[in-house]
């Protein structure tokens, strides 16, 4: 089976399924007609981009990434980061966003995608994202511009 081909199965999958681990993706696959190794499995993954994030009772399950965007997407992202996000907090190198349950993974993926200067890394679970910052002044700039423009009229 042609790679394309076995990854478009395995995103339909991630998109229909909450699978949370790769024997369980393994054996949908199998169901599916497609036989995999598990090694060749977590080679696509990361080619793909998938991560793991946590629903919202907690558990962790496979999400893939956003698509590319257009200014419209990022329109949209930006008045659900601004409809979700509950708090911003910051302390020296780290911004800490808290956001409604469930909506922690594809803000993740929303901050990152609007390219702020300073960001060394992300990591999100259900309801928080941890952005580190490689300068204290990087996370105040990012806090100031995260407070100001995405949260405007809401009290960070």
């Amino acid at each position: 089976m042609r790679k394309y081909v076995r990854q478009a199965k395995i995103a339909e999958l991630i998109q229909c399924n909450n699978i949370s681990s790769q024997k369980q993706l393994v054996d949908l696959l199998k169901e599916s007609g497609v036989v995999i190794s598990q090694v060749t499995l977590s080679r696509d993954l990361a080619e793909m981009g998938v991560s793991k994030t946590r629903d919202a009772a907690g558990g962790q399950i496979y999400n893939l990434p956003l698509p590319p965007a257009d200014n419209t997407d990022l329109q949209a992202l930006k008045l659900l980061f601004r409809t979700v996000c509950v708090r911003v907090i910051s302390a020296d190198c780290l911004i800490v966003l808290h956001f409604l349950p469930g909506y922690a993974g594809i803000m993740k993926d929303y901050l990152l995608r609007i390219q702020l200067s300073g960001i060394a890394g992300a990591i999100a679970d259900a309801d928080q994202v941890w952005l580190l910052c490689f300068e204290r002044k990087d996370a105040e700039a990012i806090t100031s511009y995260l407070r100001a423009d995405l949260l405007a009229d809401k009290e960070a």
